[in-house]
């Protein structure tokens, strides 16, 4: 992470001195791209945004060089997971859809058009659009297979695994998926590891297995700790919570402990989207216990904050809590 802060302040540096649109261009995707995965989003989204528009501004007449090859699909898949976890799931969507389009003429055998495809899919899997979601995977996994890119064969089939086992077929769904994350290891895909292994350990609480899940969970979050890779970190302690709220000997302190440190964490990163996913998870936990003056309390103001993807199944879920309440 320490020689990706160099570079990347290097590029910034050398853009400010020399005046070049590209290499102003490449910096501002890096630190767009190193930002969102140590969540600081504002800097992510106002960095991929510049990096962007200064894109457009040259009318995308620039040599395609090493340091920053398609730097307009890197920065609008980027933005739209950035957008994703900010809480704007219409604006994510237009920059993923972008993205794709972008990369589209490229060719299948461009790294370009699969990055496109995996990182615009991964933003729908955030907010919740499995149709998208899946409307990417497909065509990721057939240019990855037949280009031979490894990494984003492997990351489709992450997400193949994960909707398999969502639609109902877990025990293929997390074959599937537990072949791609030992594919993704092999090839030393540590940046992906924190998203993959939430993936992971949703398909291994459906089926059944909660203690690998909370297992993993946690030497995820012990190792984004260390890397500072940390804009899963609020998904994946509220994963961690509905481990220990659920079954016989279920740990409600805990679990409520590890909802308010998601819903914490997702507020000092201004993902609206983790937080409310949080928020939603506490208030059914206390409408269980009858405490719905809190449940109501904690849920209304970050519900009416949202103004974008009013029918997407977390906001539907929080519309769902408030009406349990009112009863």
């Amino acid at each position: 992470m320490h020689s990706v802060e160099a570079i990347t302040a290097e590029l910034l540096e050398l853009a400010r001195c020399d005046r070049n649109p590209l290499i102003g261009i490449a910096g501002n995707v890096r630190l767009g791209i190193l930002r969102f995965h140590q969540g600081r989003l504002a800097v992510a989204q106002d960095s991929l945004s510049r990096a962007l528009d200064l894109y457009d501004e040259t009318g995308g007449d620039l040599p395609n060089l090493a340091i920053t090859s398609s730097p307009d699909v890197a920065a609008a898949a980027y933005l739209a997971n950035t957008l994703a976890h900010l809480g704007y799931p219409d604006r994510a969507m237009v920059h993923a859809e972008r993205s794709v389009k972008r990369a589209r003429p490229l060719g299948k055998a461009s790294l370009a058009y699969s990055m496109a495809l995996s990182t615009s899919a991964r933003a729908c899997q955030t907010i919740g659009d499995d149709v998208r979601c899946c409307g990417y995977v497909e065509p990721l996994l057939a240019a990855a297979s037949e280009q031979g890119f490894p990494q984003y064969l492997a990351l489709g089939q992450c997400l193949l695994g994960w909707l398999t086992a969502r639609q109902g077929d877990i025990a293929a769904g997390l074959e599937t998926l537990s072949e791609a994350v030992a594919m993704l290891t092999s090839l030393g895909g540590q940046r992906e590891a924190a998203y993959v292994n939430g993936l992971m350990a949703d398909v291994l609480v459906w089926a059944g297995r909660q203690s690998e899940a909370a297992g993993i969970l946690d030497e995820t979050l012990l190792r984004s700790a260390a890397t500072g890779v940390v804009a899963f970190d609020a998904g994946l302690r509220s994963r961690k919570a509905a481990v220990l709220a659920t079954g016989s000997d279920a740990e409600i302190a805990a679990a409520e402990c590890e909802f308010r440190c998601a819903i914490d964490i997702a507020r000092n990163q201004s993902a609206r989207l983790f937080e409310l996913q949080a928020c939603n998870a506490l208030a059914r936990l206390w409408l269980k216990q009858d405490r719905t003056s809190e449940a109501r309390a904690l849920l209304e103001p970050v519900l009416d904050w949202f103004t974008e993807g009013r029918t997407l199944p977390d906001l539907r879920e929080a519309h769902e809590i408030l009406a349990a309440c009112k009863q």
